[in-house]
């Protein structure tokens, strides 16, 4: 009994602390970066390589246009993967200053937005796993995990589409595969995976709900 509380208290930490993160991922983003910041398209146009510990790392510095004067904005992270040159990313900037930019995707919000959702889905794999293995009512096994299964499922589905985002900066996979590098490749297996793991496993659950409702 003493490690199932001690399992259950450690998940709770966990995802309290995710939530924490994913908080302070949302203040940043309005607070760190003023609210009337504009949006624009901006291209790839080179990189910095960097190579510390034997990992390559890149700089991604994009292109951007307004009022017809071109400027220039470097990622604020580093990141392992290096899309197609050209390729298009979200840039934000200050219009009462073009030069003031940065990219959403590549900055300290996206990272912990991504550490706050994954932490989110190990916490509750942790402690819904802990509560349902102990529960010896049936029924209310049953119902809970059909619960804590839809509840992840929608989580990794979110976690999917957001290694999207820090990758192409978009919200879509398209966008991933219209961007495909070999760097891309292994983000977009890891983002096709959580979202149809995802889809799978809410449908196979409502499949089987229903089925257990008609016996």
């Amino acid at each position: 009994m003493n490690n199932v509380k001690e399992d259950i208290f450690l998940g709770i930490i966990v995802l309290l602390f995710s939530i924490v993160v994913l908080i302070f991922s949302f203040t940043i983003s309005n607070n760190e970066y003023t609210t009337n910041y504009k949006e624009t398209t901006g291209y790839l146009i080179g990189y910095n390589k960097d190579t510390p510990n034997k990992e390559t790392s890149y700089t991604l510095i994009y292109s951007y246009v307004v009022d017809n004067h071109e400027y220039t904005v470097s990622s604020s992270i580093t990141t392992g993967v290096l899309p197609k040159m050209n390729s298009t990313r979200v840039i934000k900037y200050n219009p009462n200053n073009p030069s003031e930019a940065f990219i959403p995707s590549l900055s300290s919000i996206s990272l912990f937005t991504f550490l706050g959702i994954f932490g989110i889905v190990i916490s509750l794999i942790v402690i819904s796993h802990t509560i349902i293995k102990n529960i010896t009512d049936i029924n209310l096994k049953n119902r809970l995990t059909i619960i804590f299964k839809i509840i992840i499922s929608l989580v990794a589905i979110i976690l999917g589409f957001t290694i999207s985002y820090i990758v192409t900066g978009y919200f879509s996979l398209t966008k991933m595969f219209s961007f495909y590098t070999n760097d891309i490749l292994p983000s977009l297996i890891m983002s096709i995976a959580f979202i149809l793991t995802g889809i799978i496993t809410i449908i196979i659950t409502l499949i089987n709900y229903i089925k257990s409702k008609r016996t």
